[in-house]
Formats: C-alpha cells, structure tokens, sequence
C-alpha cells in the first residue's frame, strides 16, 4: 500500500488527463478568490453510497453541483462545447452555474482532491471543506465493485448488462485497495487540518435527515424539515451480494489460517 505521500506526489489519470487537454493551464495563479463561499469536497471511493448521499444534499436545496465534475470525461466534454480554455475556467464556470442553487460541491477522489491541491483550485473559494463517505463493511463494498464492474450497473437506475460471477482475485483486489483508501483519506484530513465530517454508508441510509442536517451545520446553512421518504437511488446489495461477501471471508480466512 502506497503512502499519502505516494498518492499525492503520484498525479492519476484524471489529472494527468486533463493537464494534456489544457496544455498545461490548470494553474490558479491569482491571490485573491473568486467566490466568497466554501466549496464542498464529498470526498469518496467507488461504491461507498456518495451517489445516494448527494441525492440527498441536493434534494435538501442547500447544496449544489455534488456531480463527478472532476473526472477528466466530463473536463473534456463541457470544455470542447463550451469553449473553455484552462481548467480554473472550467470549475468558475461550472461553480457558478450551479451556485444559484445552493453551496457548490463536488465529488472527490483521494487523487483528485491531490489534483486540486497542486493546482491550487480550491483558492478559488473562500474556503473549502470536506464531506468524507465510507463503508465500515469493506468486504461488502469490494464484493459490491465486483458485481458493478462485471455487470455495469453502477447504480440502481442503471439495468445489469450479464449475470456476475464471483472472482475471489478480483473481490481482494478492491478490498485492499478500498482499505488503504480509508487510511489515506484519514491521514489526509488530519494534515491538511481542514473542517470535515465523515459518515458511515449505513447511516446514509437508515439516517439521511440526521446526516443532511450536520451537513448543513458543518458550512452553516440552514436544516431543512426533513428529507424525501423516497429516493431514486436504491440500495442495490442483496441476496447474491451475501453469498458472495459470505465466500470471500471464508476463502480469505482460509487462505490466511492455512498460508504456510
């Protein structure tokens, strides 16, 4: 497992990808920012529940944006119709058509919550802080990669396209890449000293007011009176999703008890 230090120095594709696309102008340079508000970083790993958490910050109408703004697809396709030049113009131009509609946020991985850093974008914003999601049951979160990547349905909206088949190599691949990130983000929270909240995916789902409302605390807006009782994302694990999550701990205990 690589260190903080590691992910940091090392930029991933989403960065490396669209430093290419702007030539290089992804700097902020300028010293003063551009919108006096704090930007909101839902800071994530793949199939931790951020998709059913910002459904519910964005229903809540205090909170804007929360898409995967930083994914360099997305970087790409905005700017070829839109016209923008360097990417301080694309996230001011996407800040700003969303913040009519509450505090701008966006997804965020470790590696582009480093992209943003070494860029200097979030001296844009009058401050920034951190909406960390996790999945206190890893094995479950990796099983659940598994069966996302086999069948492509990321999420409950979107129709399997085959039926998955369990890959024990696979499952403990995610695992181990899924519990560094944990650790990472944590170490990262803690360096950077900035103001942030973590919430467990089973609270998400079994408390969203709760977790909307301290949402809403943590940049000071106000808490709405509740939250929709429906959702159009769904928890998407279920009777296979067990089995499969059953297996692995059993080969892993296996493999680990009987390793000569």
């Amino acid at each position: 497992m690589s260190s903080v230090v590691d992910e940091l120095a090392e930029p991933q594709i989403h960065e490396v990808k669209i430093s290419d696309f702007y030539g290089g102008d992804v700097f902020f340079a300028q010293e003063e920012p551009i919108f006096q508000q704090p930007i909101a970083l839902l800071l994530f790993a793949n199939r931790s529940g951020s998709n059913l958490l910002a459904e519910h910050l964005l229903a809540s109408g205090r909170f804007s944006g929360l898409q995967e703004t930083l994914n360099y697809e997305n970087v790409e396709d905005v700017s070829r119709r839109h016209g923008v030049k360097s990417f301080p113009q694309y996230v001011r131009a996407i800040a700003a058509h969303n913040m009519r509609h509450g505090i701008f946020g966006t997804k965020c991985s470790l590696g582009q919550l480093a992209m943003l850093l070494r860029w200097n974008i979030l001296s844009m914003f009058s401050g920034a802080k951190i909406i960390n999601i996790e999945r206190r049951d890893v094995v479950s979160q990796a099983v659940s990669m598994s069966i996302a990547s086999q069948t492509e349905s990321w999420s409950s909206d979107v129709p399997p396209t085959g039926d998955p088949v369990y890959r024990f190599d696979e499952i403990e691949k995610y695992f181990t890449h899924f519990t560094g990130d944990v650790i990472k983000r944590r170490i990262l929270i803690d360096l950077l000293e900035i103001d942030a909240r973590t919430f467990e995916y089973d609270e998400v789902v079994s408390k969203p007011f709760e977790v909307v409302s301290e949402c809403c605390g943590l940049f000071g807006v106000p808490v709405p009176e509740g939250v929709p009782e429906r959702t159009r994302l769904k928890k998407q694990g279920g009777a296979l999703n067990q089995e499969y999550s059953a297996r692995f701990r059993q080969d892993l205990r296996r493999r680990l008890l009987h390793r000569t």
